[in-house]
């Protein structure tokens, strides 16, 4: 995996609209295309099919400057949508602040349960 750390090449790199993606019960934020990668590669495992291929090469021609950053994040939430994950796109603002609270809550409640001795 490529790593950009210019923050010029960032702020390309970077989505206008936040993906939120459940995976297993839990929300993971996606604003960058790298961290679409990381999260195809992480999180996809078994989800192969032909949307992720293609995400996988929008990826590339992000990064090769053919395919501006939104190109790779509808390409990822068409991958979501076809591996079955469920997915919410939120734009920049409060709302966004307040979806990420509710997240943050959710998850340390789940690692609670999940740490519970019945």
């Amino acid at each position: 995996m490529k790593s950009h750390s210019s923050q010029a090449l960032a702020a390309d790199f970077t989505f206008t609209h936040v993906v939120a993606l459940e995976i297993d019960g839990r929300w993971r934020f996606v604003e960058t295309v790298d961290q679409a990668l990381e999260c195809l590669h992480e999180e996809f495992i078994g989800h192969d099919g032909p949307s992720f291929r293609r995400a996988l090469n929008t990826c590339e021609a992000v990064f090769a400057g053919l395919v501006p950053a939104e190109g790779m994040r509808a390409a990822f939430v068409v991958a979501a949508m076809e591996a079955g994950y469920p997915f919410e796109v939120h734009a920049r603002d409060q709302t966004l602040l307040e979806r990420r609270i509710d997240v943050e809550t959710e998850n340390a409640l789940i690692d609670v349960l999940m740490h519970t001795e019945p």
